[in-house]
């Protein structure tokens, strides 16, 4: 559900430049190149933030199976404190 909110958001954000970007070329708006950008940067910075959360949530599996597997593999007695 998540996923699919930022992408729908993404789209309205590159919709919403490609839209500034024609009415700058066609001289209706007489805003700085920086501000009619600046839906590209919102963009951006929604799929820069969705993909760090997926790596870090798979960064974070991956240690805990490691961790787990480490523990498994551990020939200490289970009453010998780590």
């Amino acid at each position: 559900m998540a996923d699919r909110r930022r992408q729908r958001n993404v789209s309205f954000s590159f919709s919403l430049s490609g839209l500034l970007v024609a009415l700058k070329l066609a001289g209706v708006i007489g805003w700085p190149w920086w501000e009619v950008l600046l839906p590209v940067w919102f963009g951006l910075a929604a799929l820069f933030l969705a993909a760090s959360y997926a790596l870090t949530s798979l960064l974070i599996d991956r240690l805990a199976d490691y961790r787990a597997a480490r523990r498994d593999l551990d020939p200490r007695p289970s009453h010998v404190p780590r």
